[in-house]
Parts: C-alpha cells; structure tokens; sequence
C-alpha cells in the first residue's frame, strides 16, 4: 500500500469523519473506498468511450440487428 497526504478543507474532514464513523470505519478506510470507486467509475466511462467510438458510423447496421431499421 502506498501512503498519501490530503489538503481538505476541515469542514469536508469533519463530514468525511461522521459518514466513515456511520458506515463503521475508519476516515482511511472510507477514503481508499471511494478512490477504488472512482477508478472502477472512470474505467468503465473509459470502456464505454471505445466501445461507442467503435460503433461510430454503424448505427444503421445496430438498428437492423434490433430490428428497428
């Protein structure tokens, strides 16, 4: 595991620190689940990204597999 330092307002610490304590861990522990979160979220946005930029200009062709021409 890799450590990392965080610059956040004290306001948003104190929140992160009530949501962490109500989900029963710790503000470490919520912080690396939310990261894993936003990895997994931009992966898929990523995947998304190619898969539409591989059907772009086979529209027609995706409609009449749908039987919707």
């Amino acid at each position: 595991m890799t450590a990392i330092t965080l610059s956040l307002p004290q306001d948003t610490v104190s929140k992160a620190q009530d949501i962490a304590r109500d989900r029963n861990m710790d503000l470490s522990a919520l912080v690396s689940e939310l990261m894993q979160e936003m990895v997994r979220s931009h992966e898929a946005e990523l995947r998304f990204r190619a898969y539409a930029e591989r059907g772009r200009g086979r529209e027609e062709e995706a409609l009449a597999l749908l039987g919707r021409d």
